[in-house]
C-alpha cells in the first residue's frame, strides 16, 4: 500500500460500489465482497507494522474513522450471506419463512 492512505480507502470505495452493482445474485456479490475486503484488510495489517503515523490526531482518524468504514461494511455482508443462504428456495417458503 502507498504511504497515502486516504488515496488508498478511495480507491477501496470505488472498487467496492463497481462490486456492489456488478450482478443481481445477492449471494455471489456478497461473496466477492467479502473476499475483496478481507484482502484488502490483509494489505492494511501488513501496511500498519511498517507505518508510523506522523501524529497522534492521525493515528485516532485512521482508527476510528477510515477502518471501521470497511470493517463494518465487511460485517453487513457476512449478516447478509448468512441470511440470504439459509432461506428456502421458493416464493411461497420465503413467505412462509418471514
Amino acid at each position: 500500500m502507498e504511504v497515502n492512505y486516504i488515496t488508498y480507502f478511495n480507491e477501496f470505495e470505488r472498487e467496492y460500489e463497481v462490486l456492489k452493482n456488478a450482478s443481481d445474485d445477492v449471494l455471489t456479490v456478497s461473496l466477492e465482497i467479502i473476499h475483496y475486503i478481507e484482502k484488502k484488510l490483509k494489505e492494511i495489517y501488513k501496511w500498519l507494522k511498517k507505518y508510523v503515523f506522523l501524529s497522534v490526531q492521525e493515528e485516532i482518524y485512521f482508527f476510528k474513522e477510515l477502518k471501521p468504514r470497511m470493517v463494518s461494511k465487511l460485517l453487513f455482508y457476512k449478516e447478509l450471506l448468512k441470511l440470504e443462504a439459509s432461506l428456502p428456495p421458493s416464493k411461497k417458503k420465503k413467505r412462509k419463512h418471514y
